[in-house]
């Protein structure tokens, strides 16, 4: 097996075992990183996934929402997908010529409580949600 194979098997063992969707995953996800931009990101697009009709909220969207540039935003997601090994608390699918993300109700629930009862800010106040 060659080299890049067999990383990709083992990353691929590893998103399975990590369950990204569970509770447990989703607190890492969003506690461990140091990452203000982080946060804001998962925030918004938490906030939005429960309000949008069809759940699915724009690359555009969320980087306006967390007040971060789209150069930013892409440094933000490619660090917290590279540190959680890809098993991230939401799903990422190419649309049109940008992207779309969508957290499932759960996850979205939960990231909002930890915002909620994180020491450093209020949901309102990171991510530019009121």
């Amino acid at each position: 097996m060659s080299k890049h194979a067999a990383t990709y098997a083992a990353q691929g063992q590893a998103k399975e075992s990590q369950e990204p969707l569970s509770p447990e995953a989703v607190v890492r996800a969003y506690e461990e990183s140091t990452s203000e931009h982080w946060r804001a990101f998962l925030k918004v697009m938490a906030h939005e996934s429960l309000t949008a009709a069809d759940g699915w909220v724009g690359w555009e969207k969320l980087c306006d929402g967390a007040g971060i540039t789209r150069k930013v935003g892409s440094g933000v997601l490619g660090a917290a997908e590279k540190r959680l090994k890809g098993a991230v608390p939401f799903e990422k699918e190419k649309y049109s010529d940008s992207y779309r993300f969508r957290m499932p109700k759960q996850v979205a629930e939960l990231i909002i409580k930890l915002a909620q009862e994180g020491p450093e800010e209020s949901l309102g106040q990171a991510g530019n949600l009121s």
